[in-house]
């Protein structure tokens, strides 16, 4: 595997994420219910402040990267001190990557990204 890199997701990768999530509805058992199509998650990416997706890719030095991870999360204020805080929503790594880091890397990664 070539580096792994945490960043925000972009709209070059849609093809990749969206997937993933329908892949999360799957084992979860809600493919029926999943609302999230394309266009829903171009305004996920683009638009929502409050709200966001990483992706853990591969960096071959080609676009687009291979994702091989997503993580959804969205900015919580805490009561005592109103400072936002990010709440992981979701996590769903592609079946070939899982067994190796690449989970811990999507948990350590996202405070220094965002």
């Amino acid at each position: 595997m070539n580096e792994l890199l945490v960043r925000e997701a972009t709209v070059h990768d849609i093809d990749s994420v969206l997937p993933l999530m329908q892949g999360l509805a799957a084992f979860e058992g809600y493919s029926e219910q999943l609302k999230v199509n394309r266009n829903s998650l171009e305004q996920l990416i683009e638009h929502n402040s409050q709200a966001g997706v990483l992706v853990a890719a591969e960096d071959s030095g080609e676009v687009p990267h291979c994702v091989a991870g997503m993580l959804v999360y969205f900015y919580q204020p805490f009561t005592y001190d109103l400072k936002p805080w990010m709440v992981i929503k979701e996590l769903f790594v592609a079946a070939k990557c899982r067994g190796g880091v690449l989970v811990k890397h999507c948990l350590t990664q996202p405070r220094r990204t965002v």
